[in-house]
């Protein structure tokens, strides 16, 4: 997931360089596939870092920050496009990528950290 949002934050930087070209537009193309890869890394790791018995409540809040992401984000990028220049807006986008590949990272440790009162994980041979 952190090389997923790197590589975001590299092409949205890659765009801003190229914006003015017909390359712009094409690595444009290649940045509407950027999901294929975070999505299936970011659904896969929710058992690693949670209680089996909160993975309902895990996946029903994950799914619902996507659905009001997906909502409110065109929502801020117009506003934000009719006040600041759209080189700015993807300097945000790239910057937002970045913080999220740092918090990510911090997530991983957290969710590496051994748990003093699972038996289960105690005992496994894992």
């Amino acid at each position: 997931m952190v090389i997923s949002d790197l590589y975001r934050a590299g092409i949205i930087l890659i765009v801003i360089l190229f914006s003015q070209s017909i390359a712009g537009l094409l690595i444009l193309v290649f940045l509407g596939g950027r999901w294929i890869f975070f999505e299936p890394a970011r659904t896969s790791s929710l058992p690693k870092i949670l209680d089996k018995k909160r993975m309902p409540e895990a996946i029903g809040l994950s799914q619902s920050t996507m659905q009001a992401m997906m909502l409110v984000g065109p929502a801020i990028c117009g506003i934000l496009l009719s006040v600041l220049h759209y080189h700015v807006i993807f300097l945000i986008t790239a910057g937002c990528y970045v913080l999220s590949a740092c918090f990510i990272t911090q997530l991983k440790l957290i969710g590496n950290s051994p748990r003093e009162n699972d038996v289960e994980n105690r005992f496994s041979l894992n």
